[in-house]
């Protein structure tokens, strides 16, 4: 006995119909002659600019494309006519007759015409709905029901809101709506979301307020820049009032960071709160906010201004930045203004054809000169040394990888670059990644893969800035600075994208002798753990260089403190690094950038060895029987 709902409000976007007999029959029976014309032209450029609805969606600026088409139709009607002369026997249809060019306006005589032909459009398809209804045939009614569902959207499209509540999609747009999105949005254009909300604003009432929930990485992205500036940081008049960063766990199922926001016209400085870390955000959002205004401290609350987030580079919403830090980047050189320049490497389009692990190819066949390169995809996490297991194929100076990818994209320049860096001195270090920034050197003769970024340097700088240089990037105080612009924390991978890393300021001081000498003990220590590898490069095994009649169980024992005691040095010297790099930076005082290093980072504790100890037991698979006297249960 539920009444039944005969009008759900909902508005779903979608094309105009198609059919153009039955569109001309409604333009013959809702419009005087005189205005046919025009109305035909109108409408049919609408219905045309409509088959966008169902993959735009409210992207589409449907009201501004009527607006547009009215004012093209009106500047046709306003040139000069053209006179068609009529035959000498004739008709009535060769009458002469003033035409405008392939559109006659001829029967418009007036101005109030153009005023009123936009609401006139609106008003004709809803009567021409009704009177098919009351009995027109069945393609009429579905041809009226159609038309009528896409004015409705075109009608939401068209009114101005005092509040608007989304959750918009995120990612790439829809490969129909590509074009347009991209015409129509050029700030905002790589996510969806920053699409919806621009558009949302566009159509906000004077004193609007808009909610979303997106995910985090549009508010960090570089690509966005432009979009935050404008949207949410007060260059056209709207910026965001709060701002809750709840991180991962928000949609089921979905690996991706969530935040949520509130933006309007005012003057408010932004509020923004670490919910990720508040299990009852809803009772205490506004207790939070009314304190934070009266300036009572709250751990996980954050007051900043625009301002000071515009002042950071690419306006990342980096609001848990102490103040201190935030001036840092207005009164320290950035890394880029030592000439060091940040890379990414190719794509092979094929890395099983064109990649191979480094004992697969014969070391005679291994330099830039010669078939296979070594090769960097950014590796693990090892600051200082890491070792290449990869080689690539750049016989000819790649000339098959080239040739491969141009097949693919027409031109091998798309995913072929930088390779005029291939065989010089760097750093590489994984782009994306879980763990912190952690450069290591990049050997001569190697080449880099699209995900192994790495720093150059000019040819004048020096061995000790470029040690120092290694120091400054890898260290926690470096890894902090960088917040300002991760998309992503946690436990979920980070991007360090080489305009991020290239924006952080290092010190003016980039010559020291103590660092370079620390990061060399550093990058030996480092080593020491890869070479007992099987599988490194510089693979070196204890059981060939021990003395005679030495036994295995003794020479593992003083391999193992080898290994203990170099564990302790590189710890030494990591720790020696971080202190160092923060009193260049003039941290070391600040009690409140220390807290902040220790709660982005976590605290300097007794750190494992970057690799763990491996052995090669090869002697004990044949026959030795001395492992149980090396190896307890830990150990194994």
């Amino acid at each position: 006995d539920r009444p039944r709902i005969t009008r759900s409000n909902i508005v779903c976007a979608e094309p105009m119909p198609g059919d153009k007999v039955l569109l001309a029959e409604f333009v013959e029976q809702q419009f005087p002659e005189g205005e046919r014309a025009a109305f035909g032209f109108l409408l049919e450029t609408v219905f045309d600019r409509m088959t966008l609805a169902g993959e735009a969606g409210s992207l589409l600026k449907i009201e501004e494309e009527i607006r547009t088409v009215i004012a093209k139709a009106k500047t046709i009607w306003e040139t000069e006519p053209t006179l068609i002369q009529g035959m000498l026997f004739r008709s009535e249809e060769d009458e002469p007759r003033i035409t405008h060019k392939k559109l006659d306006l001829s029967g418009i005589n007036d101005e109030e015409f153009w005023e009123g032909a936009e609401e006139r459009i609106y008003d004709a398809l809803r009567d021409y709905a009704e009177q098919v209804e009351a009995g027109g045939g069945f393609q009429r009614r579905l041809f009226a029901e159609d038309a009528a569902r896409g004015f409705a959207f075109i009608d939401v499209c068209r009114k101005r809101y005092d509040v608007t509540l989304m959750n918009p999609p995120f990612g790439d747009p829809p490969t129909g709506a590509k074009d347009y999105i991209f015409l129509n949005y050029p700030n905002d254009k790589t996510e969806q979301y920053a699409c919806f909300i621009a558009r949302s604003l566009d159509r906000g009432a004077p004193l609007a307020i808009i909610g979303a929930l997106s995910s985090r990485t549009g508010y960090f992205l570089t690509t966005l820049a432009g979009w935050r500036r404008e949207r949410l940081l007060g260059e056209s008049g709207t910026t965001c009032r709060l701002f809750l960063d709840l991180g991962s766990g928000v949609l089921d199922g979905a690996a991706v960071e969530c935040a949520a926001l509130t933006i309007g016209h005012h003057k408010h400085e932004l509020i923004a709160l670490k919910c990720n870390e508040i299990t009852d955000v809803a009772p205490r959002l506004a207790v939070m906010a009314a304190q934070i205004r009266s300036s009572q401290p709250q751990p996980l609350a954050y007051l900043c201004s625009a301002r000071d987030l515009r002042s950071l580079p690419d306006s990342p919403f980096a609001y848990f930045l102490p103040a201190q830090l935030r001036k840092v980047f207005q009164t320290l050189p950035r890394l880029s203004s030592l000439g060091i320049l940040s890379k990414q490497g190719i794509a092979t389009s094929d890395n099983s054809r064109f990649l191979r692990l480094r004992w697969e190819a014969p070391s005679g066949m291994i330099g830039v000169s010669r078939r296979w390169i070594t090769y960097s995809k950014g590796g693990t996490y090892s600051p200082y040394y890491t070792d290449f297991e990869l080689l690539g194929n750049w016989s000819e100076n790649g000339a098959e990888v080239k040739a491969y990818s141009a097949s693919l994209f027409g031109t091998w320049s798309k995913q072929i670059t930088n390779t005029q860096y291939f065989g010089k001195r760097g750093l590489t270090y994984p782009r994306r990644t879980q763990n912190e920034l952690g450069p290591a050197p990049l050997p001569c003769e190697s080449g880099f893969d699209v995900q192994g970024s790495c720093l150059f340097h000019d040819p004048g700088l020096s061995e000790t800035q470029w040690l120092t240089i290694n120091a400054i990037t890898a260290s926690r105080a470096f890894n902090a600075l960088l917040r300002v612009g991760l998309a992503r924390t946690g436990d979920l991978a980070k991007t360090y994208a080489e305009s991020l890393v290239l924006s952080i300021p290092v010190p003016k001081d980039t010559q020291d002798t103590e660092l370079a000498a620390c990061v060399t003990r550093a990058s030996i220590f480092t080593r020491s753990f890869w070479i007992i590898d099987e599988v490194c490069s510089s693979f070196i095994t204890p059981f060939n260089t021990r003395p005679t009649g030495l036994s295995l169980a003794k020479v593992f024992a003083e391999e193992r403190l080898s290994r203990v005691r170099n564990h302790d040095h590189l710890r030494d010297a990591v720790r020696f690094i971080d202190s160092r790099v923060m009193d260049l930076y003039g941290f070391s005082a600040d009690a409140c950038i220390s807290a902040f290093i220790d709660e982005e980072l976590g605290t300097i504790g007794s750190e494992e060895s970057p690799k763990k100890w491996k052995f090669l037991s090869s002697e004990i698979y044949l026959g030795q029987t001395e492992e149980d006297q090396v190896f307890d249960q830990e150990a194994l």
